[in-house]
């Protein structure tokens, strides 16, 4: 959390276990149709840059400190 932190990143967790339907929506819109799904915001990608659903904590630090160096 150390490393989200000093580079000002925000996680949001939508939790999917009865269908929401913005969750539904905000899923279409990558024309994914399950979970995991994870997506960094960043400003070289401010429509979101998608991640393999299979994602390993150094692939994660990987990618946060290439979007947000």
């Amino acid at each position: 959390m150390t490393l989200l932190k000093s580079r000002n990143v925000h996680l949001i967790k939508g939790d999917w276990t009865r269908r929401n339907e913005e969750i539904t929506l905000f899923l279409n819109r990558y024309e994914r149709v399950g979970v995991p799904f994870y997506v960094i915001y960043s400003p070289r990608h401010p429509q979101g840059l998608t991640l393999p659903e299979v994602l390993t904590k150094s692939m994660f630090k990987e990618m946060i400190l290439k979007e947000f160096p």
